[in-house]
């Protein structure tokens, strides 16, 4: 039957399968999603003119070399297929943007704005409504820098509807939106491992949240599409600067927490620089003689050298051992670096490297890497620890009663010891049963046990909320308890007697303890030990009386 039972449960998986990649090979349908595969590029037969000099055709997108404020301009005839409200559109990285429809300037960017620290505008989509319903449009546009590395770098240009381009806009980066808000989950999940295990002192889980939170910020940014939530795209462009100029301190910071890497001078170096890095170009941006974006190429060469550290510590650990095993680590953060290495060279413009974002593949392999070996290795440090606590809780447990043994005891005496002066207010109780060994000789050794935990369980009822409930002997206990006033010790006495002599034992027969406290002040000249022994003495003190007395029955002193 249970065979039957998997195989059936196999044939239906397969089956359910299959039907979604039949109907998903053989499903076609329109495009609903707002009519964005209307919109089009248009990429050739674009017109170059480098300071008002024609220079020839270009194909979009291009990276030209130019000179500081050096205006370049792409026109060109574009026509639609109807007449009717159209729409162009292009993604400027930090240019002065001028655009001519037909010889008639309607728009700009960057011109007029105030910018709290940069001189030049930040990263925006540009989108611009053409005038009038013809079908066919001279359009010019204009592309000013203030930075070399920047000048001539010329964006695709794309042409259709307001909804269409802004609908193949959201579909294009809103998968930048959904990692970053996915990595900074992964950030809080890491956080809480953190706290979990923060009595290990367990930092790289710290700084990897960091990490993870700065690397997920920076998707966040990337997306550029706070420039239509937020209207403001200069703000979250200047951000993204501030987190390139801060990665490789945050890059490092983690590095540096981790066991391989903690002793190793170059890389502490490289960190301090990188913090030295930050302080003056932000000071040099406040005071209007350096910008964000200008540091782009320090970066880089700070990413080179954080490159060349992780591999010459990986090769230093791989000589010192060969045995040793292969480190992911190493791996994620190779790549993240080597990728971040990447992109800031194609950023700064002095690279013929093929055109394409690879750092966000770095960042996923980094991350993938990363948290499955730390959440591996917190499993398994969390796992020991649970094991660890249970076996101190048997350490310091009473085998019989569940209270508290006399392990237990001496270490919160130790503790009290040396916290003695100025320590506040406690009582230390001791509680004896009576005639326990004539329990044990009489009714049996069963019959004492069960003598031993009754009266634990009283204890423990009264006890447990106010104070700290230790088994110390065979039939002797003690209660220590802060913060209460001797009437209230006294009540507590008062019912646990009530309680024993009233619990359920054997038929024809009752328990009774003997009771003795003493008040302990961290101040006197009495140590801990002292009150404790003058506890014991009023206990045995209590006990003779009851022996003498037994028709009053004193149970405590």
């Amino acid at each position: 039957m249970k065979k039957a039972h998997v195989l059936g449960t196999v044939i239906f998986m397969l089956a359910f399968i299959g039907n979604m990649v039949f109907i998903t090979w053989n499903t076609e349908g329109e495009d609903v999603f707002l009519g964005s595969s209307k919109v089009k590029i248009e990429s050739d037969g674009w017109n170059l003119s480098r300071n008002n000099k024609s220079i020839g055709t270009i194909e979009l997108p291009a990276t030209l070399k130019g000179e500081k404020e050096e205006a370049i301009s792409i026109s060109k005839q574009i026509s639609f297929l109807y007449a009717g409200e159209q729409y162009l559109c292009f993604r400027s990285a930090h240019n002065r943007i001028w655009v001519y429809v037909d010889g008639i300037p309607v728009y700009t960017y960057g011109i007029k704005g105030k910018y709290a620290l940069s001189k030049a505008p930040g990263d925006v989509w540009n989108i611009i409504k053409l005038p009038g319903n013809s079908t066919e449009y001279n359009v010019e546009i204009i592309f000013e820098s203030p930075y070399r590395m920047y000048s001539g770098k010329v964006p695709n240009v794309y042409t259709g509807s307001k909804t269409e381009i802004y609908t193949y806009i959201l579909r294009r980066y809103i998968p930048y939106l959904f990692i970053g808000l996915v990595y900074i989950l992964i950030a809080c999940f890491v956080f809480t491992s953190y706290l979990v295990l923060r009595n290990l002192k367990l930092e790289c889980g710290l700084y990897l949240t960091l990490t993870i939170v700065h690397l997920g910020m920076w998707f966040l940014v990337d997306s550029k599409l706070d420039q239509f939530i937020f209207h403001s795209p200069f703000l979250f462009s200047q951000l993204e600067c501030i987190l390139i100029l801060t990665s490789p301190v945050v890059i490092l910071a983690y590095i540096l927490s981790l066991n391989e890497y903690r002793d190793d001078k170059m890389l502490e170096w490289l960190y301090w620089l990188s913090i030295a890095n930050g302080i003056i170009v932000t000071i040099f941006t406040f005071l209007g003689m350096f910008d964000f974006v200008e540091a782009v190429p320090i970066v880089t060469g700070i990413w080179i050298l954080l490159l060349a550290g992780i591999i010459r510590n990986s090769v230093r650990r791989l000589r010192k051992n060969r045995n040793v095993k292969p480190n992911w680590c190493d791996l994620g953060l190779i790549m993240l670096v080597l990728t971040g290495i990447h992109d800031l060279v194609f950023l700064s413009g002095y690279s013929e490297l093929e055109r394409g974002r690879w750092f966000p593949a770095g960042v996923f392999i980094f991350i993938s890497i990363i948290v499955v070996e730390y959440e591996r290795n917190f499993s398994a440090i969390y796992v020991k620890q649970i094991k660890d606590e249970r076996f101190k809780v048997l350490a310091y447990t009473d085998a019989l009663t569940g209270l508290k043994n006399r392990a237990s005891f001496e270490e919160e005496m130790d503790t009290m010891r040396n916290y003695q002066e100025g320590s506040e207010m406690a009582y230390i109780v001791i509680v004896d049963i009576n005639n326990l060994k004539w329990i044990n000789d009489t009714l049996g050794h069963k019959q004492g046990d069960k003598a031993i935990i009754t009266v634990a369980r009283c204890i423990e009822n009264v006890f447990s909320k106010a104070g700290l409930c230790y088994r110390i002997g065979g039939d002797e206990f003690c209660i220590i308890i802060h913060k209460i006033n001797e009437i209230k010790v006294n009540y507590m006495l008062d019912k646990l007697t009530h309680d024993i002599s009233n619990a359920d034992f054997v038929t024809g027969h009752s328990l009774s303890v003997a009771c003795g406290y003493e008040v302990y002040k961290g101040c006197q000249e009495k140590s801990v030990d002292d009150i404790f022994v003058q506890a014991d003495k009023n206990m045995y003190a209590c006990k003779q009386y009851m022996k003498l007395d037994k028709k009053n029955k004193v149970d405590r002193f």
